[in-house]
């Protein structure tokens, strides 16, 4: 939960611009994809975060291969999620349904649960089977964060305020 929230705060900072994100996101990417990081380190939070990554492959890279298959794509859909979701949000328009796609993947419910699955004996059967509760759950975390954060009344995109203004005249 670290490093998604970590992540989080790099793409949340207005200082740093699309290109080092970007930047980010590629070198995330390759590290998840097992190849070597060639992005020169452009800040301290970069090379953190970039370091996280690192240790969490280090310890999920032991697992069986199916566990490690399902753990690396739901770290791909997280990391794309994400920088996908740092631009989507600054857009006033989009439907409820477009950033759901996008947001459940961003929240790392399923990112977590990944990753606490490699360390567990599962089978190749029941994974598939919870990839679908996970995928449930992992909605109905999205949705509560959003409800929490417009009572907390933080103007930003999200569900309730995408529905509010939808059905607003």
């Amino acid at each position: 939960s670290i490093l998604i929230s970590a992540q989080d705060d790099f793409y949340d900072n207005l200082q740093l611009g699309d290109k080092q994100k970007i930047d980010f996101y590629s070198a995330c990417q390759n590290i998840i994809e097992g190849k070597r990081d060639k992005t020169p380190s452009k800040n301290k939070q970069f090379t953190e975060l970039i370091n996280l990554w690192k240790e969490i492959i280090n310890e999920v890279n032991s697992t069986s291969s199916h566990l490690y298959v399902y753990w690396r794509k739901k770290a791909m859909e997280l990391n794309k999620a994400m920088i996908i979701e740092n631009n989507i949000l600054r857009k006033k328009d989009i439907t409820f349904n477009d950033y759901m796609e996008i947001s459940v993947d961003s929240i790392g419910i399923k990112f977590l649960w990944s990753t606490y699955l490699t360390q567990k004996n599962i089978s190749n059967t029941s994974l598939k089977k919870i990839d679908q509760t996970l995928s449930v759950g992992a909605r109905v975390v999205r949705l509560s964060n959003d409800v929490a954060s417009y009572r907390r009344k933080k103007n930003k995109v999200n569900a309730v305020s995408i529905l509010k203004n939808k059905n607003s005249p």
